[in-house]
């Protein structure tokens, strides 16, 4: 009875973490899984929607885009970042990102 005891006992361990693993794949915070994505940069891809316009999405989980809108007219072109004053670049472009 004891044997049977343990098969049951590392049975229900072996479910206990694959449930767990399961859990955190299929319910983990979509916000987080961005953050996490978006410091594997190599799998991002860029897409082009016409010659201008662009987007990324990533490779193994489409359903995350970074959009790049280069019409956007409401888009404030002087901003001034604090960062902006210790590296000046004069052929800066700015783009509003979503």
């Amino acid at each position: 009875m004891t044997v049977f005891g343990w098969m049951i006992t590392i049975l229900g361990f072996i479910a206990t973490i694959i449930g767990g693993v399961l859990a955190i794949l299929t319910y983990i915070s979509p916000t987080w899984r961005l953050k996490f994505y978006l410091k594997k940069t190599q799998n991002w891809k860029k897409s082009y929607i016409n010659r201008v316009e662009y987007n990324w999405q990533y490779k193994n989980h489409p359903e995350f885009v970074i959009e790049v809108d280069m019409d956007s007219k409401d888009w404030d072109v002087n901003v001034k970042e604090s960062w902006m004053r210790e590296y000046p670049d004069p052929t800066k472009h700015t783009s509003l990102v979503r």
